[in-house]
């Protein structure tokens, strides 16, 4: 038999996890209905706090990638909206977007093994994981950024929200300490950003690291929405477009 926990309906009802869908649309907001979607039950207090945060944090930041992504496939399928936004939820890999995932599951590898979780404990932690990354000339997810070189200001206000919810724990001062152990051995000043920090929450909130991408995933989509709209009303995707065009018409004769 093929059935789905998530949702069931016959010809009159639609039930979420056992839930009226139509008492829900009445009743809950959208993030108490994802995270009984998600996780099979309506989040605490608090930790609907948490996930709101981090949906909203992610919600827009500017002409990323993916954005673009979505903006050219709409210019050049403007009947398709939902290809458009496919296309930027399509950009969110390990580099950007997606990064999450991969900054917890590599602070989960770093943590094995720690059964006191001393600061010493996490500061030798995150001393190896900077040296391997170091040696084999692997980028640290979670640190440094582009854009905000002298610090990411997201990380500060997710950690805030994380101490007054109750998800502040070992896995966010892991994630700073090897933060600070980057810049202690590079020499330079290497920040948290916000995917790592955001990665130490939901380790700390007891998520798995797949729940990193999800939440940034349904975070940007609304933002992809946004952008989608705009082109439509306001394009700027030809005029990016020919400025690539007249960015490699020079560099061909140069």
């Amino acid at each position: 038999m093929i059935r789905s926990k998530v949702c069931t309906l016959d010809g009159d009802d639609i039930y979420i996890r056992g839930h009226d869908l139509l008492d829900l649309t009445e009743e809950r907001d959208y993030v108490d209905v994802f995270c009984l979607q998600a996780f099979g039950e309506f989040p605490s207090p608090p930790m609907k706090r948490m996930v709101n945060a981090l949906l909203v944090s992610v919600a827009d930041h500017g002409l990323t990638p993916s954005v673009m992504a979505a903006r050219f496939t709409l210019y050049g399928s403007p009947e398709a909206m939902q290809g458009a936004v496919a296309a930027g939820l399509l950009g969110g890999g390990d580099r950007l977007l997606g990064t999450i995932s991969t900054a917890a599951e590599m602070l989960q590898a770093a943590a094995r093994g720690l059964e006191e979780w001393t600061d010493d404990d996490i500061a030798h932690a995150a001393a190896k994981l900077v040296t391997q990354y170091r040696e084999s000339k692997k980028r640290i997810p979670g640190i440094g950024h582009m854009i905000h070189v002298n610090g990411d200001p997201r990380s500060t206000r997710m950690f805030n929200i994380a101490k007054s919810c109750g998800y502040y724990g070992n896995y966010c001062k892991l994630a700073i300490a090897v933060a600070e152990e980057a810049s202690r051995q590079t020499g330079r000043f290497m920040p948290l950003n916000a995917p790592g920090a955001k990665a130490g929450i939901i380790l700390d909130m007891g998520l798995p690291p797949s729940a990193g991408r999800a939440f940034n995933l349904l975070g940007r989509t609304g933002g992809l929405l946004a952008h989608v709209l705009e082109e439509q009303q306001e394009p700027i995707a030809a005029d990016a477009w020919k400025m690539l065009r007249d960015a490699a018409a020079q560099a061909d004769g140069a």
